[in-house]
């Protein structure tokens, strides 16, 4: 026999947990909102580039996100939204399909770890995380900007979403994309194609944010 009583003094339990639960989370994402924000703002002050500005957002579902307050904004998803200025492409597979030298900055919220690092084929071997940058370092103009937010190891959120497979840490775009003292961009030895300038980087949560500038080549 079911007991209504306990039944509903678990129910208003549970209730004030998730109410509780929510107002956490909602807290959470207000905070990463300021620290996003003043990041973008510090290094938006860095950029040269005249208006006006363009920018694209990669995997962006139905909304481009605009984070450098770009004059023209428009993304990629794959599915297109031609009344949101979205084109459709697969970028595991196609180019970036924008002009060489046309944009001010590339973003990729929540997406780079979606873009598979290697793919086995009988003729050896494709990396397409590798060539998406070499098309990032193409459509953007000389000194524009790429901008990621990605969850980052050692958090657990890297792993919990198992289309998460590319597994993103502070050293990858540094040191793979960006010119240092090393020797250069590592990833040139996979055919990476370009050359980033290192901005700035830091957390917010269990998400890693990193700005690059593009460098003549």
């Amino acid at each position: 026999m079911i007991d209504f009583e306990s039944l509903g003094r678990n129910v208003a339990g549970n209730y004030r947990y998730v109410s509780w639960s929510h107002r956490w989370a909602s807290s959470r994402l207000k905070r990463e909102d300021r620290i996003i924000a003043r990041f973008l703002a510090k290094h938006e002050n860095l950029y040269r580039g005249n208006r006006p500005w363009t920018s694209l957002d990669l995997g962006c579902g139905s909304q481009p996100a605009n984070p450098f307050g770009a004059d023209t904004v428009c993304g990629i998803d794959i599915r297109d939204d031609v009344q949101n200025n979205v084109l459709k492409a697969d970028l595991t597979f196609d180019p970036i399909p924008n002009e060489t030298s046309s944009l001010d900055f590339v973003t990729a919220h929540d997406f780079i770890e979606h873009v598979p690092r290697v793919i086995p084929l009988d003729s050896g071997s494709r990396f397409p995380f590798v060539e998406l940058m070499s098309e990032i370092y193409r459509v953007l103009k000389p000194g524009g900007f790429f901008y990621s937010r990605t969850p980052a190891y050692p958090h657990h959120e890297v792993y919990q979403d198992p289309t998460h497979v590319n597994i993103i840490t502070s050293n990858t775009f540094p040191y793979y994309f960006c010119w240092h003292g090393l020797g250069g961009p590592w990833a040139r030895m996979y055919g990476f194609q370009g050359r980033f300038e290192f901005v700035g980087q830091r957390w917010s949560g269990p998400r890693l944010l990193t700005v690059m500038r593009k460098m003549s080549s």
